[in-house]
Order: structure tokens, then sequence, then C-alpha cells
């Protein structure tokens, strides 16, 4: 069995939708900010996401999704705090300059009353 080969990923969604690769560019950006910023801003968290991702995104999404974050976990061994920050960091350069600003954007002005009592919440507990 050949192995999958991640250069053609973009080409192969291109294929199978019929969309241009600025197309799907654009809405996965979309798709993984909007997912980012549920994560981030309710008190949901990463479940929420996950809920979002199946409510509007199909099952299938969800479960891949859910692939991803296993594989996140499972790649970890007993690492339960992995610092994916730092490894975004080593592939994107100096790119989270231009994205920060919208997690930042978000801190404060967006969060559910929820989410900034749990946050206050693991400031206290030493999370």
């Amino acid at each position: 069995m050949a192995s999958y080969n991640p250069p053609h990923l973009l080409d192969d969604i291109c294929y199978a939708t019929g969309c241009t690769r600025q197309q799907v560019v654009a809405v996965v950006e979309r798709a993984f900010e909007a997912l980012h910023k549920i994560a981030f801003c309710h008190e949901m968290s990463v479940p929420g996401a996950m809920g979002d991702c199946q409510d509007h995104f199909g099952s299938k999404a969800c479960y891949h999704l859910m692939g991803l974050l296993d594989q996140a976990r499972l790649c970890t061994g007993d690492e339960i705090d992995v610092p994916w920050r730092e490894t975004y960091l080593r592939f994107s350069g100096l790119s989270y300059r231009e994205f920060d600003p919208v997690v930042e954007g978000w801190w404060m002005s967006e969060r559910s009353e929820a989410r900034k009592l749990l946050d206050e919440r693991r400031k206290i507990w030493g999370h």
C-alpha cells in the first residue's frame, strides 16, 4: 500500500471538490479560525468546537477533527502539556505576528462570561 503523499493534499482536495486552490485555502482557513475561536472563547472549549464542527460540517469532519486531536494526544506519550504553539512556530516562523492580534482581540471581548470564570479558576488552581 502506498503511503499518503502530503505535498498533494491541496490538489487532492481541489480535485475532489471542484474548487480552486484559492477557494479551498479560504474555506479551510475560515473553518479552522472559527473552530479555534469557539475553543478559545466558549466555556466548552475544545468540546464546544467539536460540537459545532459536528453541527455545521457533519459527522465525517468531526470524526477527523477528533482523530487529529487524538493523534496529538497519543503522540505525546506521558507529556500532558504539549507546547503546540512551539511546534507551530517551528513550522511558521514569524507568521504568528500576523495572527496573534486576532486571538488577542478575542481575549476578553468575545469570551463568554462562563469561559472568563473558568480562566480565573485556572489561575487560582495554578493551571
